[in-house]
């Protein structure tokens, strides 16, 4: 896909996601302050952290889309692993701050066995969030996948969190609202929850994105497909040197292929055409080759 029709669809859904986002900081944060929900502005707190990393995500997209130039031959595609990298970062803080804000209404309770219990009004914006944050988070991850962008998938989970932390609210203030005065405590033990469920998924996603800037291979499986797909060439004999990375939302492969000695070099280019043509077929053309061709008997 051409860079800038790929920038134009990311940022289109990315800005889509700000403006949802900001709504949701606005009124989680008031309403859980009012509706003296702990749970709810614990869920603000990673709606702003959303915020924050929309930004980061139109950061990335408009560095990491740019074409190859002079001092960047492979292109800009690390620019949005690095983005995704600090993505993950900033959910780390979001589910600690949740994490810390938890045990401490968690402690007073066990205290003085009382909390404020939340308001209704708490409970319809929570039930908002998840029904804006689930539709914002298909939208998000159906362009990403289309555009195979690492960066966008990740924010799209960023949006399915907060829409699973919603759940995890709503869940809390009903428990609070229609059981005894005793279970209050389901508000804060929901944001807990939640809590643990955001620094899962900002650990998965800050170790994906270093193991791309550290120019880890494709995984086992992934390569054999694509020693596969090369072998299925005819004329091509026993790939080898297969190396392999992410760039981005691209993939480099490198790999050495042996034909039939005597062959003329348009046919060994031709075969290794052949070759390069199969692999764009499976990566959607996000790929840049290096097929190094040596004689065999």
């Amino acid at each position: 896909m051409h860079e800038n029709i790929y920038f134009k669809e990311a940022k289109k859904v990315t800005f889509i996601g700000i403006l949802i986002n900001i709504f949701l900081v606005v009124i989680k944060l008031v309403v859980g302050l009012f509706g003296k929900s702990s749970a709810l502005i614990a869920d603000g707190i990673h709606s702003f952290s959303d915020l924050s990393s929309d930004i980061i995500v139109l950061w990335g997209l408009k560095f990491g889309s740019k074409p190859s130039d002079e001092r960047h031959k492979y292109g800009h595609g690390k620019y949005e692993t690095f983005a995704n990298f600090i993505l993950g970062v900033f959910l780390v803080f979001a589910g600690v701050e949740i994490f810390y804000i938890s045990i401490k209404k968690l402690i007073l309770f066990s205290k003085k066995n009382t909390l404020p219990v939340p308001e209704w009004m708490a409970f319809v914006v929570a039930f908002a969030s998840v029904v804006f944050k689930g539709i914002i988070y298909l939208y998000t991850v159906r362009v990403g996948k289309r555009i195979k962008s690492n960066l966008l998938i990740s924010n799209a989970y960023h949006h399915l969190s907060d829409s699973v932390s919603s759940v995890g609210v709503m869940i809390g203030i009903l428990g609070a609202k229609i059981l005894p005065s005793n279970w209050v405590f389901l508000d804060p033990l929901a944001a807990l929850i939640l809590s643990i469920l955001i620094l899962k998924v900002a650990i998965e996603i800050i170790k994906e994105s270093f193991d791309e800037l550290v120019e880890k291979s494709l995984d086992k499986k992934e390569e054999e497909k694509i020693i596969g797909i090369i072998s299925s060439v005819e004329g091509v004999f026993n790939p080898h040197k297969l190396r392999t990375r992410k760039i981005g939302n691209w993939v480099a492969i490198d790999v050495h292929i042996r034909v039939k000695r005597g062959l003329s070099i348009e046919k060994a280019h031709e075969i290794s055409t052949i070759v390069e043509k199969k692999l764009r077929e499976k990566y959607r053309e996000n790929i840049i080759t290096n097929i190094h061709i040596e004689p065999c008997e």
